[in-house]
């Protein structure tokens, strides 16, 4: 049950979408909470490349920021979800991740696109806080969706009885 929520969630990334609203780092909270923890950091990747492979590469210094960023997201998943599941949870996890991603690929975009000064690296920052806005609301939906199709898909098998979370 996992691995199909987690291959509809991927196909998601492939229809159109505003900047950083997109599904990838949500597979990834969700495979660190639920998969093996040596492919878990896997599921959130193949379907980044799959994407980029049809959408078009970019600088590979940057891809290599933006994938391990995205990676992170599986570890973030087992430390804060893995146990233990609530609200407060969900929001550290969702909100631990995207500053993570946030800083790692942007400091990638500062390294190729900006000068290499202090003055470079803050309007780097600062003109991508709107990115991570929408990272944040993006997770929170995807997160939500995800997290919560599985839920409802293990009441309906009767693994978990409605006051539960999972």
């Amino acid at each position: 049950m996992h691995y199909v929520i987690l291959t509809i969630a991927a196909l998601l990334r492939l229809l159109p979408h505003p900047w950083n609203i997109t599904p990838i780092a949500p597979i990834g909270l969700f495979a660190g909470t639920w998969c093996n923890r040596r492919v878990a950091w896997l599921m959130p990747m193949i379907p980044l490349l799959i994407g980029d492979l049809i959408t078009g590469l970019y600088n590979p210094l940057i891809m290599v920021f933006v994938y391990t960023g995205i990676a992170l997201s599986a570890l973030f998943g087992r430390i804060f979800l893995a146990q233990k599941r609530s609200l407060s949870r969900f929001a550290g996890a969702i909100t631990v991740n995207a500053l993570i991603f946030y800083l790692l690929s942007n400091f990638a975009a500062w390294l190729v696109y900006y000068p290499r000064t202090i003055a470079g690296l803050v309007e780097c920052y600062l003109k991508a806080i709107p990115f991570l806005g929408y990272s944040l609301l993006g997770d929170s939906v995807f997160v939500a969706l995800i997290f919560g199709t599985h839920h409802l898909a293990k009441r309906s098998m009767g693994l978990v009885h409605a006051n539960q979370t999972t």
